[in-house]
């Protein structure tokens, strides 16, 4: 059985349909972005970035962003509207920044590898740095680690 990140075709389908995507995709919470800016927006890598959605709420927050995103279509479609986008998989990236502060995905981290994305994102992340996946509804879960409250998927 094909997990989803293998199935490339189906994940850069999007893009054939780049303005319906960016029009119908729904956006995210504002507590979300606050809760991801908690001490002071950074660095951040917006992983399978689409058309920006992620990356403009991030930088209206302040936040350095670099978009990943593999379709050429939904990439342009980012760089037209502010975002600074690289063309690759998260996988693949030769990237151009490190010691970030925020990797994040959201709608999109089950494209991704397990493995080699959560062995990227560490290879990324500065101490201290989070690793967020998160989609578009969520509700509030303890969190295990530290006890702090964090958003999760419904």
């Amino acid at each position: 059985m094909a997990h989803l990140h293998q199935e490339r075709a189906r994940a850069e389908s999007f893009g054939s349909e780049v303005d319906r995507y960016d029009r119908l995709r729904p956006s995210y919470p504002p507590e979300l972005v606050a809760w991801l800016t908690e001490g002071g927006p950074g660095t951040a890598v917006d992983v399978g970035c689409g058309t920006g959605q992620v990356a403009r709420l991030l930088l209206a927050a302040g936040w350095a962003v670099v978009g990943v995103e593999p379709d050429e279509r939904m990439a342009a479609r980012a760089a037209e509207r502010g975002v600074p986008v690289e063309v690759a998989r998260f996988e693949e990236w030769e990237p151009s920044v490190h010691d970030v502060d925020l990797v994040c995905s959201g709608q999109a981290w089950h494209w991704v590898d397990p493995e080699q994305g959560a062995r990227r994102a560490a290879e990324l992340l500065r101490p201290g740095g989070r690793l967020a996946v998160f989609w578009n509804a969520y509700r509030y879960e303890t969190n295990v680690a530290s006890g702090v409250r964090s958003p999760r998927r419904m």
